[in-house]
């Protein structure tokens, strides 16, 4: 991490940026509101009336990024032609590359162009942020572009313009007429925010593809594998030759001349076309659990559906490249799912996952609960519902506000989330507290336990369920854990984060499937009870006091690799939860069968 870092804040009337090899000018572009107390109709409002915080009157600044000219270098042909006497070249040579004509001893005027390349050209490049319709006419106004358009200086005419603008905004008519200002040949580099088959981390696609080889079904490979694996520029039939959309890998080459332009770096692809390589060991203990798989798949009679578990995170504290922090998506039926906890980076791995389709399973997302208020378990609720919120709009579907089932400290987050850093998501939400789930511990007037009960059909009804229940665990102030219970007369307990507890042994007795948190291991008993979390054998041990008939454990530290360390507590009921790992109650069986093979690829990340 570098200490002592220096921020240097500027002012939009500061003079321009300037460092030894670039020189960046700042263009501010207002909103509507803001245009139109200019009384000059420039497009560019007096900057004395922006107040910061003042959201009515929004700003934003595009930069035209100028490079220095490089030193022109010597060209050995033109030298050779010229045939300078030896003994006295180094000097000739010297004086002039600085810029001073020499007259050799033979009368001959050398020119520092008679030994020098052609100096190049390096045209500026532009970042641009339209960021909503009202800013589009101070952008059309806005006379300062006119000298990096066509028509002006051909050496100052735009290189490259990398928009930021919403794709709703690039694709106006008025925002391609802006852009058909500049040259022909300028290139365009534009962020899809629709797009769904980029992924900033190629590892995460190979380490699914890996678990695939233990199943296909269990492990799928995530949405756009084989897209994400081949190199091709991304490019939109909708635009010209010019037009590039940013992916992962995407690199835009200035210099030198001759390598300008861009390409996909293939270095951190696979090569092998997704496919991945293993020891021979592995690959022998791979086919004896398929052949197990395989036979325990065919004496299945009846495949449940639902529930439909799918592991979107389930490491802790902070995110890795293979384990997100916590959030489980749960379909409840074809109709209703429901997200245990929503960790950062939540919404980002339901596209991993499902790509295109996320929308569909944005439209049936009824709930969200969060099980406490650690930020490893809810910082993704607001990307999840204004990303919702933007999908079903697209499509122009309703937007029905999903049910947050949180503690009470999550009323006063959201809310400041929502008014001082980003817009408000209120009506995206209908805000429950845990404590509306609880056996009541004291006397409650009729008036509450009306309120209550209200409150608990509305949720059971809207999920398909007969039983949505939280207790208290041991863990921070107002961690809960819950139990679920489908009509179709399953059940499913969910832990969060806790420390053994009585609490939840007691609410889930006799469940399908508990899904505790295994954070630490044996050698760590110490740290599980400083910071109230569990070891992987006190999981199982809460699992097998509840009778669960199957205990998925999850939110491993990341200091254990891929696996966690795997010892005598676990039995043939007993699983290990990864990241995109798809489960049904009739798949629970198979995850045991995974254990040895997972430990045998893996174990080595410890050392």
């Amino acid at each position: 991490m570098k200490r002592d870092l220096k921020l240097n804040v500027m002012n939009i009337e500061d003079e321009p940026f300037k460092e030894d090899v670039i020189t960046v000018h700042q263009i501010p572009i207002y909103s509507q509101l803001a245009a139109a107390q200019d009384t000059e109709q420039t497009g560019e409002p007096d900057p004395e009336r922006l107040k910061v915080g003042d959201k009515k009157q929004d700003m934003s600044v595009a930069y035209v990024c100028k490079f220095h000219p490089e030193p022109r270098r010597i060209d050995v042909n033109k030298v050779a032609a010229l045939d300078i006497p030896l003994q006295t070249s180094s000097a000739v040579l010297r004086t002039l590359c600085q810029g001073e004509t020499v007259t050799l001893e033979d009368g001959r005027v050398i020119c520092p162009d008679d030994i020098l390349k052609k100096a190049v050209i390096w045209r500026p490049i532009i970042v641009i942020d339209c960021p909503t319709e009202g800013f589009l006419e101070s952008l059309l106004k806005n006379q300062e572009f006119h000298q990096y358009q066509n028509g002006g200086n051909p050496e100052n005419t735009a290189e490259l313009i990398i928009h930021f603008t919403p794709m709703q905004i690039f694709r106006d008519p008025r925002y391609q007429e802006w852009i058909q200002r500049f040259s022909p040949d300028t290139k365009n580099l534009y962020f899809d925010e629709e797009e769904s088959i980029s992924c900033a981390f190629p590892v995460v696609y190979a380490h699914q593809a890996l678990l695939n080889k233990l199943d296909d079904d269990v492990f799928p490979l995530l949405a756009n594998h084989r897209h994400f694996m081949e190199l091709k520029l991304p490019t939109d039939p909708e635009f010209n030759e010019n037009f590039v959309k940013a992916t992962t890998d995407l690199v835009y080459t200035y210099r030198p001349a001759e390598k300008k332009g861009f390409k996909i770096m293939n270095d951190s692809k696979n090569t092998t076309n997704g496919e991945v390589w293993i020891s021979s060991e592995a690959e022998k203990v791979l086919k004896e659990v398929k052949k197990k798989t395989a036979t325990f798949k065919k004496g299945i009679t009846e495949k449940k559906e639902f529930p439909e578990i799918i592991f979107l995170g389930t490491g802790a504290s902070r995110p890795n490249l293979r384990r997100n922090v916590s959030s489980i998506l749960v379909h409840l039926s074809s109709d209703e799912s429901i997200l245990l906890d929503c960790g950062e980076g939540t919404y980002a791995q339901l596209v991993r996952f499902y790509g295109d389709k996320v929308v569909d399973v944005m439209a049936k997302l009824k709930a969200i609960y969060i099980s406490h208020l650690h930020i490893d378990h809810h910082m993704g609720v607001c990307t999840v519902l204004l990303q919702r919120r933007n999908l079903l709009q697209r499509l122009g579907l309703e937007v029905e506000p999903v049910m947050l089932i949180a503690g009470r400290f999550m009323s006063p987050w959201i809310q400041t989330i929502g008014e001082d850093f980003i817009e408000d998501i209120n009506s995206l939400f209908e805000l429950f507290s845990t404590n509306d789930f609880m056996p009541d511990k004291y006397w409650v007037s009729n008036r509450q336990r009306v309120r209550k009960q209200l409150v608990q059909r509305h949720v059971t009804n809207t999920l398909g369920l007969t039983e949505f229940r939280t207790t208290l665990v041991g863990h921070c102030r107002g961690a809960t854990g819950l139990l679920l219970r489908h009509k179709k007369n399953w059940s499913l307990v969910y832990s969060g984060d806790a420390q053994y507890s009585r609490n939840l042994v007691a609410l889930g007795k006799d469940c399908d499937v508990l899904i505790h948190e295994a954070t630490f291991s044996e050698e760590e008993k110490d740290l599980a009870v400083l910071h109230k979390h569990c070891t992987t054998s006190q999981a199982i041990q809460v699992g097998q006091e509840m009778n669960a008939k199957f205990t998925l454990l999850t939110h491993f530290s990341q200091r254990y690799g891929r696996v966690p360390e795997f010892n005598d507590s676990f039995n043939d009921k007993v699983g290990v939860a990864h990241d995109f790992m798809r489960v049904r109650l009739t798949d629970l069986p198979l995850l045991p069968m995974f254990n040895h093979p997972l430990e045998l690829l893996f174990s080595s990340e410890r050392n």
